[in-house]
């Protein structure tokens, strides 16, 4: 059997945006398969961390992402994308970022 192709869809800030996407992906059966392999980004930033109930352009408040990334069917991978221009404090502040989203399955990948 041949992979599935790949596709990421970044940005969701809201429930209803996850819904929508998962739906898109499989229908109204969200255990069911789907033809593609299917990744979820949410954005976080060091602003987020300094302002967990923070709202960015594309970014939901931290406080938000541990229900929005739950909200996601087990077959689409929840994905966190974290930027900040602190290089020298990176690993700290992934890892803060990460506390909340610790437990199984919440979150697949950074």
């Amino acid at each position: 059997m041949s992979p599935k192709p790949y596709i990421g869809v970044t940005g969701f800030k809201t429930a209803d945006e996850v819904r929508a996407i998962s739906t898109a992906f499989y229908g109204n059966n969200i255990n069911g398969g789907s033809h593609y392999t299917g990744m979820l980004g949410f954005l976080c930033d060091h602003k987020n961390l300094a302002d967990p109930d923070s709202v960015g352009k594309q970014s939901p408040a931290l406080r938000a992402l541990p229900e929005l990334m739950r909200l996601t069917p087990p077959r689409l991978k929840p994905m966190l994308h974290y930027w900040t221009p602190h290089h020298d404090t990176l690993a700290d502040e992934v890892t803060r970022a990460l506390e909340p989203l610790y437990e199984p399955r919440i979150c697949r990948a950074v």
